[in-house]
């Protein structure tokens, strides 16, 4: 599933306008149809009333109205006239409409809309055309909305917000969001999300093809998506044939760092793990993770020395090793030898953010896990979320690493130019721990084999898709990043469920 821009969607709908052929009013019928599909069940809400624009967006709401005449004891819709530039099949629907003698309010001043809390209302005013804020008698009208309105479905994106930008202007504050054709930008970050509320996409394309096109736009990382990823593990194999794995981690007060991270990496399939700790914890990390081999540093308190390294399939460095001087140095000289990609996290970030050259010196398809805050600390602050994404994409496609930038929807960037929004995970992965937990994961899929993009794709996916498990049988609060380990396996298995469905429906 592809995230969308604007411009892009108009050309996926004029393409399937003439490819299907469907006409542009039929494509807008079945637009409202499918949205019909996503309304709350019959008799939860008595009425209904829809709040139209004057374009296409209130073309929607008008079909809409039209549909759901038998499904509520009431419906009426509010035209909000900013102008009397209808678009054609505005005029079509706002006729159809007429001829079901439908209750029709043509609005000319905010002080005329009034909503009763007993009415479900949907928000059909603005579509993904909004560009710039709105202002005057619409962004009144909104105001009143969001005032009086007890629960929003709003049409295509909430009126007023930017499908790619971020908007300062009014907008509707949604219950719930349908999308339509396409996720647009605008869904997966932090500044709208009290807008979008919920969101489900309203698929209203027949071929894929017509979506596929847009081969450099976004990816959606759902279980559908990251599925094809998982290698199949062979019967025929040994620990070699998995992969040899090197973690670097703790300090005095974090080793708890280190044994979350290889615990995790043991429960994503690696061979053969090797973890290099400070030398006062050899005795604590061989009793919780016997199956793991061990390699003291020369230190009792820290990592101040990192060699023999050549022989590892991936390293994985950085959960609660600190910042000492003694510290620095060894992550300076691991960066100056080791030329395979590695997966940086936690405190191997932080002394990068100090010592910015040391992004010269990355191997080159490195992964690099910064939450939001260690990202501003490596690449400086950004206003909003969409200005950090394209910072994101910039110093991906600058240092030649993949970056995973952790959140409720976690972006991952290539080399290449490529974006991926990963839908998988909950509130329960906001714990000291989680990073370390996918610190684990992705070092384990490195040293598997799988390329530094689809090691970062997959682990991000199965971290959250664990967590969103245990989501079922306990509550988000109560979730542990040593849960999520454990579980670990079960996503897995859930993924091999999911592609074994898939061969199935192909064939």
């Amino acid at each position: 599933m592809k995230v969308l821009s604007a411009e892009q969607i108009k050309i996926a709908d004029k393409n399937s306008i003439l490819n299907e052929p469907i006409s542009s009013i039929d494509l807008m019928e079945r637009a409202a149809e499918k949205c019909c599909e996503f309304f709350p069940p019959k008799g939860q809400w008595s009425h209904l009333v829809v709040i139209c624009g004057i374009g296409n967006n209130g073309g929607d709401g008008l079909a809409i109205a039209r549909l759901q005449m038998e499904n509520f004891k009431s419906v009426r819709v509010l035209v909000l006239e900013s102008s009397k530039n209808y678009s054609d099949n505005f005029k079509i629907n706002l006729k159809r409409l007429q001829d079901e003698n439908c209750n029709i309010q043509f609005v000319e001043s905010a002080k005329d809309i009034y909503l009763r809390e007993d009415e479900l209302v949907v928000d059909a005013i603005l579509g993904t055309g909004t560009s710039r804020p709105v202002e005057g008698f619409l962004a009144e009208c909104i105001e009143v909305i969001n005032q009086q309105a007890a629960h929003i479905i709003a049409i295509d994106l909430p009126s007023g917000m930017d499908s790619s930008q971020p908007t300062l202007g009014a907008i509707i504050k949604a219950n719930l969001t349908l999308t339509i054709g396409a996720p647009k930008p605008a869904l997966f970050f932090q500044e709208t999300a009290d807008f979008v509320g919920e969101w489900k996409l309203v698929k209203i394309y027949k071929e894929d093809s017509v979506i596929a096109e847009f081969s450099d736009a976004p990816e959606i990382v759902d279980i559908e998506f990251a599925s094809p990823f998982l290698k199949v593990r062979k019967q025929f194999s040994n620990k070699g044939t998995f992969g040899k794995a090197l973690i670097i981690a703790g300090s005095e007060g974090k080793y708890g760092a280190a044994i979350l991270a290889a615990r995790a990496c043991m429960r994503s399939g690696v061979g053969l793990l090797t973890v290099q700790v400070p030398s006062n914890t050899m005795n604590l990390i061989h009793q919780l993770l016997p199956e793991a081999l061990l390699k003291a540093d020369v230190n009792e308190r820290m990592i101040t020395s990192i060699s023999d390294f050549e022989n590892f399939n991936s390293i994985g460095i950085g959960p609660g090793i600190g910042m000492a001087n003694e510290t620095v140095d060894a992550l300076i000289e691991l960066l100056k030898i080791n030329q395979k990609p590695m997966v940086l996290d936690a405190d191997a970030l932080n002394i990068i953010a100090e010592h910015p050259t040391l992004l010269t010196n990355l191997p080159e398809n490195s992964i690099l896990t910064p939450h939001p805050k260690e990202f501003e600390r490596l690449f400086g602050p950004s206003e909003n979320s969409f200005e950090r994404l394209e910072k994101q994409i910039k110093h991906s496609a600058m240092h030649k690493i993949v970056i995973v930038c952790k959140g409720r929807y976690t972006t991952i960037t290539s080399p290449d130019g490529k974006v991926y929004f990963n839908m998988s995970g909950n509130s329960g992965l906001a714990k000291g721990g989680s990073g370390d937990v996918l610190t684990g994961i992705l070092t384990a899929l490195l040293a598997q084999g799988y390329s530094p993009i689809d090691a970062a794709v997959l682990g991000v996916f199965v971290h959250g898709h664990s967590a969103d498990l245990l989501a079922v049988k306990m509550h988000e609060a109560g979730i542990l990043p040593s849960d999520v380990i454990e579980n670990l396996p079960y996503a897995f298995k859930d993924i091999v469920g999911e592609m074994k469905h898939k061969n199935t429906r192909a064939q």
